[in-house]
């Protein structure tokens, strides 16, 4: 169940074999514990902890199902990214509140079965991208005309041309029409409650 208002988020669960890992896309597979990367920052996670027993706590989050050209099938634990911001159209489909440790979305949660999409205009202007990239580290690069932020549960981006994909900052494909939907409660990841 996605977290609601008011309530605590996860259960306190007695485990072993937890790994800690520094980047997002790690955090699809087994075990795992942020330590590091834009999940951990969405979290609050400030440190790398390696807790001093087996407790540990649980938290259910989402995942991201990407289907790249009704073809290629992947899965997201932080974010999409379609394109560059410095030319043609830039987007960004994400389930954290960080891109690369910048804030990027002040309303991110990674279990509120939404999806965050940051959607960068063709048009826009070199020197108005570099301006917007500039002022993203203090989330004032908003509002504006050419850039707009919605939550959604599914969306799909088409571009004229094939563009590069990242997924969770690694590049997988090239791709014209993108499918991106949120998969409310996909996994789990772990955190020693000393690391918050």
């Amino acid at each position: 169940m996605t977290i609601r208002k008011g309530e605590e988020w996860g259960n306190v669960v007695e485990m072993m074999g937890v790994q800690s890992t520094r980047y997002d896309r790690d955090l699809i597979h087994g075990l795992c514990a942020p330590v590091s990367g834009d999940l951990a920052l969405t979290i609050g996670v400030t440190r790398a902890v390696e807790p001093t027993n087996t407790l540990w706590r649980q938290l259910p989050v989402d995942r991201l199902r990407v289907v790249l050209d009704d073809l290629n099938e992947h899965t997201a634990v932080a974010h999409v990214q379609i394109g560059t911001w410095w030319r043609q159209r830039f987007v960004i489909i994400s389930n954290v509140a960080f891109l690369k440790g910048v804030p990027l979305f002040s309303r991110s949660h990674p279990n509120d079965g939404k999806c965050e999409v940051f959607d960068l205009d063709a048009a826009m202007s070199l020197r108005q991208r570099f301006i917007a990239f500039q002022r993203r580290r203090t989330l004032s690069h908003l509002p504006h005309p050419q850039l707009t932020t919605t939550q959604t549960k599914s969306v799909t981006i088409e571009v004229p041309s094939r563009v590069t994909i990242r997924i969770d900052a690694r590049r997988v494909a090239k791709a014209r029409k993108i499918h991106v939907e949120v998969i409310p409660d996909a996994g789990f990841v772990y955190i020693a409650s000393s690391a918050i």
